[in-house]
């Protein structure tokens, strides 16, 4: 474990990085780089999908028994990180054959999180995705997720991004929400509400992007999710 990671020390703070991606690690590494506020809980997983990454968003306070045969537990909410990449010759994850460059930091003094991916494809064209993150204490109810693409070597107009408020991810084996309601409002806001017992859950997310990219921005209405 001590050799996976690297422990520096910038001026005054302390930074840990793992410097290559190790699947054996994902989960350790998930908790070990998780963010929280004292609100919000969220695991370090990639925002890209993985297959050793265990998605998980907890909000303090939030338990529930799903059934009389079911404990009650911290209930697992939708998640807020997620985002796919498609090109032509395939979507883009860290266990897929891509990945030429990897680097994923946690800042312990301000709590965000940065990861860093660099994807060769096979006609030569390097993309760069980074991803930046945290939960603020200033508002606790607030979580911010920055993502950039750096076309590093070619042009990607066959790209496309989806990014998602995902309310299948939930406790494994039982989910806890009755009912799910999402809304898209001016192309840029998704509200997700959802029921649980007498209480509920309302997300909302802003989405901007910058840069130069097609306005053809659309959201599609799938289960438990938008």
């Amino acid at each position: 474990m001590l050799n996976h990671y690297r422990l520096s020390r910038e001026e005054t703070a302390y930074r840990i990085s793992e410097n290559h991606y190790d699947p054996a690690f994902e989960a350790k590494t998930e908790s070990l780089f998780a963010q929280a506020n004292g609100r919000i809980g969220v695991r370090a997983c990639f925002g890209l999908p993985s297959l050793y990454g265990k998605r998980q968003t907890y909000v303090a306070g939030l338990y529930h028994r799903a059934a009389d045969t079911e404990v009650t537990e911290l209930v697992n909410c939708p998640d807020i990180t997620e985002f796919h990449l498609r090109t032509a010759a395939g979507e883009l994850s860290p266990d897929g054959p891509f990945l030429k460059g990897f680097n994923r930091l946690f800042d312990p003094d301000t709590g965000e999180l940065k990861i860093r991916m660099e994807f060769g494809l096979p006609d030569g064209r390097v993309l760069e995705v980074g991803e930046k993150r945290f939960a603020s204490f200033a508002s606790p109810e607030l979580f911010l997720q920055e993502i950039t693409l750096y076309a590093r070597k070619g042009n990607f107009p066959d790209l496309v991004m989806v990014a998602a408020v995902n309310g299948q991810a939930v406790n494994e084996g039982v989910s806890h929400f009755s009912e799910v309601t999402c809304r898209v409002f001016g192309r840029k806001l998704i509200s997700l509400h959802a029921a649980l017992g007498d209480r509920f859950l309302s997300l909302l997310t802003l989405n901007l992007i910058e840069g130069k990219a097609e306005d053809a921005s659309a959201f599609t209405l799938r289960r438990r999710g938008m």
